[in-house]
């Protein structure tokens, strides 16, 4: 599973249900974009995979429409 930034209401039910400590919480709250936790069974992740802008692998993965080019 991969998190992203979450809504407070989210995070707050996420850190609950997945057991989050206060310091994973952190990746959620305001991350760089690119930035997140993996959860992958039992163990969690913090990543951060900033894609460089004007690359190919930026235009197909980008979810900011300001930064989507046609």
């Amino acid at each position: 599973m991969i998190l992203l930034k979450q809504a407070k209401s989210d995070r707050e039910e996420l850190v609950h249900m997945l057991g989050l400590s206060k310091e994973l919480e952190k990746y959620l709250v305001n991350p760089e974009k690119g930035a997140g936790l993996i959860k992958a069974g039992s163990t969690v992740v913090p990543f951060k995979n900033k894609i460089p802008q004007h690359t190919k692998l930026f235009d197909i993965m980008s979810t900011d429409p300001e930064k989507m080019r046609t």
